[in-house]
């Protein structure tokens, strides 16, 4: 990594932030948002800086939108803000371990490399938060003025959907991974894999 990378990181983080609030405010319900962002960015800081003795910019980069994609199932419910914050800090600490435990192991066991932590990010959080609405929904209490499709049943819609959607994801990342292993790169076979040099132009650093 050049000098530079630290800083443009920490840039990247402050705007995609930033346009997490933007995307809320066209919500009606984004208070919970805010308070599960909120639980996983102190949370995703805790647990970095146990687990690498200090401040990972992946970790600051990633888990610490995890609550924000917890939550968003649950998010037009009426839960309460201790459920909000609950749901947070539980999304960063799967997504954290994720990262720094999880993905080593993927990686090195079974050959899975995730490039751009989507697994750690948007997965394992989005399985957490199917839960979570699994459960909120079978609470009267949370329902507010929601109207329920499937009325008191929508618990098991809740679990077919993240059923069927956990199914589709693996079929089709099967089918993906399976082109792109017959399809040429184009970079020549003594080229390391996740190169950019090959297609595109690289920032140098200046003697």
């Amino acid at each position: 990594p050049h000098w530079h990378s630290l800083p443009l990181a920490v840039l990247a983080i402050l705007q995609r932030r930033d346009r997490w609030y933007r995307w809320q405010r066209a919500a009606a319900h984004h208070r919970q948002h805010r308070q599960s962002l909120c639980a996983s960015c102190i949370t995703t800081f805790a647990v970095s800086s146990i687990i690498n003795r200090r401040l990972s910019t992946v970790d600051v980069q990633n888990a610490t939108l995890a609550g924000g994609v917890a939550i968003g199932a649950s998010s037009n419910l009426k839960i309460s803000p201790a459920s909000a914050l609950i749901i947070g800090t539980s999304a960063a600490l799967v997504s954290t371990l994720g990262f720094n435990k999880l993905q080593p192991i993927l990686e090195d066991k079974f050959n899975l490399h995730d490039s751009c932590g989507v697994h750690n990010l948007h997965g394992l959080p989005a399985i957490l938060g199917s839960i979570a609405v699994t459960i909120a929904v079978a609470i009267p209490s949370n329902k507010g003025s929601v109207i329920y499709p499937k009325g008191d049943q929508q618990y098991l819609a809740q679990i077919g959907g993240a059923s069927i959607t956990l199914l589709v994801a693996h079929l089709s990342g099967l089918f993906v991974g399976a082109v792109l292993k017959r399809v040429p790169s184009g970079a020549g076979p003594a080229t390391p894999p996740f190169r950019d040099h090959p297609f595109w132009t690289e920032a140098t650093k200046e003697d």
